[in-house]
């Protein structure tokens, strides 16, 4: 090795000549456990460097070798190749951290621990370590940690300082605003407001306007009466009158003796930076206005700022700043949002960018209040945008540029073709001042020929629904009569559910009754129309498609199962039985067996893993047949299902849920009763069946028993398949001889 400095292949190379003892773990769990936690290290000055070898657990187990320089600059290998910049505690975990990896790290100094304290105190000024809070006792590893940290945060903070000064050398020389700003936003964002501050009762008002105190009894400052005949009308709150004194049109205020109004205003301007750049700017500003009685004050300060290139591609989101405690920023720490502003009117800037200025200029010499950021965005290469503008329908272009709603505009040189309606259409749009709902609504009246009301097009554009939304009813009724059912349908479920009801709701359920009514063919009468409860005929409707779904069911079973109901009627002779107490019924079809095993919830009707209907394959191999035991006093409803051999022998007797039941005693001596009758009709068919079918029943317990089938589920769950059909099996047929 060199004298003075090592390279890095010598630092490894002392690293692997370097070992620690190795030392027994204590027979608690947890000394085990924490056993990984243990860190030891070796600590050797190497001329300005400081080197450490760390060395993990009981076994001595090799982590890595770091060195830190004079500087603070640090370096870290693990496997003798790759050396990188990482911290001296991430190296026992592979030199990566993740949250609370380092927690309960015990970290011992075995040698050269003097040489690195003083090594530490050498090169940096201040011995303080954070961990240490008594400024006595230094420890290596937490002073090093110390020293990252530091290191690290001035990193951080002086690449966010040259990053801040590059944003304030370049936004330095910010074009001053324009010097009729003031009188923009007093005419254009206030509209010429002023306010008349008074007292509830009293005669003495003060106007912000001209910032002076009058009567109203009195004409002027010197007090001398208005000589009229009638008596003057005294001012009420929230009107509109003109100031005797400097003759303003004020709104009079009763309640304060100020108040503070909040706007924004849209400036784009050319911009030169120190560099010579030209572009175009778009500033997005706050404005405020402040009325009292001693006169009125505006302010105006940056909100954002965009840069807008002149090579004609679209801005980029990078080039976004925003204003923040007095300093330009890329980052939103305000949580800044573009939303409705006034635009002032001089958009030449806008020339040589990719955004058209021409609908842009018509909005803002008109003194709109438009989301011109979103119109810039999605509308700048949208031509139509100008007729509407020009063509002074505010409501549609507010509504398309606010909310970005597809309007579907058409190809056209003219404000009908464009919107699609003829003139008496247009010219309700435009003095309505509609948006897209309205105009989506004029436009399929237009297409189709009927006439809606102004009262029902309010109630559509104040619910948001559109004619897609209730085209279904729109096949019956007239759009006052969708309207008003509509609202009567929201009150009574929001009454019935004591929460809020959309009209959404509402057209749904409405549009999805009307589709089950005509697949049912029900769409006929005026009741079916317009249900006095329509969330309740639709959830009818609802289960009358599901019950229609299963019929459908039925109908694959019945099909993939052709021999189960010609069984069952053949065989209803010879075992169906009943008493003064109870029956023994049949299955007419597949779809009974079906909702036995639905109403019982047991396996009966139900498909295995497999997609086999076991049962079901049996009655048509006449293995087994599917049988109620009932009661006669209430016979329609489920009891006891039971799998019968052809003989008369029960294999299964099962109730609700696949259990035994707590009356299976009482069930047994109906079976008995049941058993004594069938066996005198069994023919010799039937005992022939009945040998095949004992011969597949011991060979299924055999392969059960081979298999080891266990059952999942139940009180049964754990136990061998095969041994509870054979207890079964015993114990329902113990009477045959």
């Amino acid at each position: 090795m060199s004298a003075n400095r090592w390279t890095k292949n010598e630092i490894w190379a002392w690293y692997c000549s370097q070992k620690v003892d190795k030392y027994k773990l204590g027979r608690k769990k947890s000394d085990r456990a924490d056993d990984e936690k243990n860190i030891r290290l070796r600590a050797v000055v190497n001329g300005d460097r400081l080197v450490i070898g760390l060395w993990k657990g009981s076994a001595g187990e090799r982590c890595g070798v770091y060195y830190m320089t004079a500087s603070g600059s640090t370096n870290v290998c693990t496997d003798g190749e790759n050396w990188h910049s990482g911290k001296l505690e991430y190296i026992p975990l592979g030199g990566y951290w993740y949250w609370g990896s380092t927690y309960g790290m015990k970290y011992k100094v075995v040698s050269g621990e003097k040489e690195a304290l003083a090594w530490l105190e050498e090169h940096f000024s201040s011995p303080y370590c954070y961990y240490n809070y008594n400024h006595c006792k230094h420890d290596v590893v937490d002073w090093i940690d110390d020293i990252e940290r530091d290191i690290t945060e001035h990193r951080r903070e002086t690449v966010r300082k040259n990053h801040q000064k590059r944003i304030d050398d370049w936004l330095e020389d910010l074009p001053n605003l324009p010097e009729d700003i003031g009188d923009f936003v007093d005419n254009v964002v206030f509209g010429g407001l002023h306010y008349a501050f008074g007292r509830r009762g009293e005669k003495g008002f003060a106007c912000s306007a001209c910032a002076r105190s009058f009567d109203i009894e009195k004409s002027g400052p010197s007090g001398t009466p208005v000589p009229t005949k009638k008596k003057r009308v005294e001012w009420k709150h929230g009107k509109y009158y003109e100031c005797p004194l400097c003759h303003a049109k004020v709104k009079c205020h009763k309640t304060a003796d100020g108040i503070e109004v909040n706007d924004r205003v849209m400036i784009v301007q050319s911009y030169h930076d120190k560099k010579g750049e030209i572009c175009s700017i778009k500033r997005e500003m706050y404005v405020r206005k402040t009325f009292a009685r001693e006169g009125e004050h505006k302010q105006i300060w940056d909100g954002s700022l965009i840069v807008l290139p002149l090579d004609g591609s679209l801005a980029d989101g990078s080039d976004c700043y925003y204003r923040n405690n007095g300093c330009w920023s890329d980052k939103n720490w305000t949580m800044f949002s573009h939303t409705r502003c006034y635009c002032y009117p001089e958009l030449s800037a806008l020339d040589g960018t990719a955004y058209d200025r021409l609908a842009m200029e018509a909005a803002a010499k008109k003194g709109w209040k438009l989301h011109y950021n979103n119109m810039m965005r999605y509308c700048h290469d949208e031509p139509r945008m100008e007729y509407l503008v020009k063509g002074n329908f505010y409501g549609l272009v507010d509504d398309m540029t606010a909310h970005l709603r597809t309007a579907g505009l058409m190809q056209g040189e003219s404000a009908k073709d464009v919107l699609g309606l003829d003139g008496q259409g247009v010219a309700r749009l435009r003095e309505r001042q509609g948006g897209v709902t309205y105009l989506k609504w004029l436009r399929s009246a237009f297409m189709c020929g009927f006439k809606i009301p102004e009262k029902a097009m309010e109630y559509f554009c104040k619910k948001d629904i559109t004619p897609t939304d209730v085209a279904e009813p729109l096949k019956y009724a007239s759009p006052e009569q969708i309207a008003n059912y509509i609202e009567k349908q929201r009150k009574l479920i929001q009454e019935r559910k004591k929460y809020t009801c959309s009209a959404s709701y509402v057209c749904t359920t409405w549009r999805d009754t009307l589709q089950f009514s005509g697949k049912f063919k029900l769409a006929g009468s005026k009741s079916n129309i317009f249900p006095k409860d329509l969330e309740a005929r639709h959830d009818e409707l609802v289960e009358l498609q599901n019950l229609e779904r299963e019929r459908e069911k039925a109908q694959e079973r019945e099909e993939r199962f052709p021999k189960v109901t010609p069984i069952c009627d053949e065989i209803r002779a010879v075992y169906e039985w009943e008493n003064a107490e109870y029956a023994v019924l049949v299955p007419h079809c597949v779809d009974d067996i079906v909702k036995e095993g639905c109403l019982l919830r047991h396996c009966v009707g139900t498909p295995d893993r497999e997609g086999r209907y076991r049962y079901l394959e049996r009655i048509e191999d006449n293995e087994s047949y599917i049988m109620f035991l009932r009661k006669k006093s209430d016979v329609d409803a489920p009891w006891y299902t039971m799998e019968v051999e052809p003989g008369g022998a029960v294999r299964q007797l099962r109730t609700t849920g696949d259990d035994e039941g707590k009356d299976r005693s009482e069930a047994k001596a109906a079976l008995a009763l049941w058993r004594r009758e069938v066996a005198k009709r069994i023919g010799r068919a039937e005992l022939e069946a009945a040998e095949v079918s004992r011969e597949k029943r011991l060979r299924e317990f055999e392969e059960l028993r081979r298999n080891g089938n266990i059952i999942r589920n139940g009180k049964l769950a754990g136990k061998l398949l095969v041994e509870v059909l054979e207890a079964d099996f015993a114990e329902y047929n113990s009477d045959i001889a």
